[in-house]
Formats: C-alpha cells, structure tokens, sequence
C-alpha cells in the first residue's frame, strides 16, 4: 500500500474523540489534530511517503468509484479523453456546482478523504460537486494532464449551462485549479468562475521559494527533495518554473475571487504568502488568504472537526454568506 494512503488510513480509522476549542483570535488544533500531527513528527515518514510515491505509486484503489458513495447521493461517472469524470448530486442538489481537482502531488490517485469531502460538500451544502479524475504522471505528463482537465471542464459547463460553477482544488489538484484559471482566462474567458477554492496549494514545484527551509521540520507530512522528484516527473519536458506547472509565475490578472486555505505549518505556506502580495498588485483578482494554525497538510480531506469547519468555510465563501 502507498504510504501516504496507509497514513490517511491509519488516521481515518482511529477513535480518538474530539475536543472542543473554545474560539479565539488563534484557533488552536482541537485533540485528534494534535494527536494527529504528533503520530506524524514522530514517525519521521515525510522521506519514506514520497519515496514510495515516485517509485511505485499506487493504482486501482478505486476510492471514488460510483459504487462506495453514500446511497443517498445520486453518482454520474463520465469520460473525457478516456479519463473518468464523477457527479454526485444530494436530494435537495442546487445549480452551484463545484468542479474538483484532488491532491497527491501529481503522482497519486484520489483518496477515501476526497471522497467524503465531495460528500459532505454535496449532503451538507447541497452543492452539485464533479470530480475530475485526472491523468497521472509518471504515465502522463503536464500537457497530457492539463489537456484532459481543460476539455473536462469545457464538457461540464456545456452539459450543466445553468450551474453556476466553482473550481476547488487541493494540494497539486490547488496548483492544478490555478493553472486552469489561467487557461480558460486566454481561452475561455466566459467560462471563467468569479469564485474559487485553493486549498494548501502546491503552486511551484521547483520549491524555490528560500523561506521553504523555514518550514522544513514544522511540515510533518511532506517532504521537500520528494516533491521536486514529483514535481519534475510531472513537468517531464517541461521547466519546474513554467506557469503551467508552476502558476504562481503566471499572470494573476482577472482570475476573479480567490480564497486560499493554509496551514502555518506547511511547505506550502511561504508560496501561499507570495500569492497573496503577487495578487495585491494585479486587477481583477482578489485572493483572500486564511491561516490556520498547526493543521496538518491538507487537513480538509482528514476526519477531524477541522475539516467540516473548513468545509463550511469553502461554502460560506463560494454561496457569499
């Protein structure tokens, strides 16, 4: 098994119970977080995960077939390019529907945690949410990539014309959503969606950025020489420091409202920090950055009541309450 999903694995089954933080300026991590993000420091994996990650990624784990989602939600599977794309609809589904592209540094399939993270967005915030289930490298590169998820999107909004769509990526799928927004801003500028989720993005993946260093022993779950070796079988032909695999170096111009997701304790985090100063600079996009403390990286797709308060917060944001 991927050591990355035998970790999410080991976290998803345990039964350790929530606290109850009371609110403050600085939200601390409630105690499955913490507990969560202590079994990970201790463990050391960061070097082992991705190890296995660009040796030997796993494949058919299915996490996201039709079958495994609740049986309330109504699941449509279709293909673009050969590659699957999965709908799932609540019994009170709205025409807000959100497009999402899922983490795991460009190697790795979806997880059970993106699953239920369509779910809740779905049964709780009756959100329409369709999962694009993206080519993989080392078998596909960027181009190959980014051509399906551009075509996906194209077949989604023509098929829904009366959705109001939202991109949300996390993790690379977050690199992904904003490398896409700058594509269909040249090519496809009335498809653009005026709101978007980028939830601890990986937005350079040549890891240049020199306050990385600063993070390197807070990020207990990635690691930096593991993500330039995903990062560069992923841009395959490609510089590390193109805008289509790396779209913090792209124009930021007119890619609409923006809110990113960040934990002050990941890789990510100084990257995050420069979007939003890139931004500030720029017309027509707005990025609002939101910090929280301590959190593991990705911790939206982790069962702790982190994640359902960050769930919320992604939907108070896209429906502008």
């Amino acid at each position: 098994m991927n050591h990355r999903i035998l970790v999410l694995t080991l976290i998803m089954t345990s039964s350790i119970a929530f606290s109850q933080d009371q609110e403050n300026e600085t939200p601390k991590p409630g105690f499955k977080a913490s507990m969560i993000y202590s079994m990970l420091k201790t463990g050391n994996l960061n070097a082992k995960i991705f190890d296995r990650l660009v040796r030997k990624p796993d494949r058919g784990s299915d996490a996201i077939s039709p079958d495994k989602f609740k049986r309330k939600l109504t699941v449509d599977e279709r293909r673009v390019d050969g590659f699957r794309v999965i709908t799932v609809r609540g019994p009170e589904a709205t025409k807000n529907h959100i497009i999402l592209l899922h983490g795991g540094a460009y190697v790795a399939e979806a997880i059970k945690g993106h699953r239920k993270l369509m779910e809740k967005l779905a049964m709780e915030h009756h959100f329409t949410v369709s999962l694009i289930d993206y080519p993989l490298a080392p078998e596909y590169n960027a181009d190959e990539c980014l051509a399906v998820v551009e075509h996906a999107f194209i077949m989604l909004t023509d098929s829904c014309r009366n959705d109001l769509f939202y991109l949300v990526g996390d993790s690379a799928g977050g690199g992904l959503a904003l490398a896409l927004l700058q594509i269909l801003r040249d090519k496809h500028p009335t498809l653009l969606p005026k709101r978007n989720v980028l939830l601890s993005p990986w937005l350079d993946i040549s890891m240049s950025n020199p306050e990385i260093e600063n993070y390197i022993e807070k990020d207990v779950l990635m690691d930096v020489e593991g993500l330039k070796e995903c990062g560069r079988i992923y841009a395959d032909n490609k510089d590390v420091k193109d805008p289509m695999v790396s779209p913090i170096y792209g124009s930021l111009e007119q890619l609409g409202q923006m809110k990113v997701f960040i934990s002050t304790h990941e890789l990510f985090y100084p990257d995050c920090k420069k979007l939003k100063e890139l931004a500030a600079n720029t017309e027509g996009t707005d990025v609002m950055l939101t910090e929280k403390y301590k959190m593991v990286h990705d911790w939206v797709i982790l069962p702790i009541k982190e994640r359902d308060e960050t769930i919320r917060e992604v939907a108070g944001f896209l429906l502008h309450f």
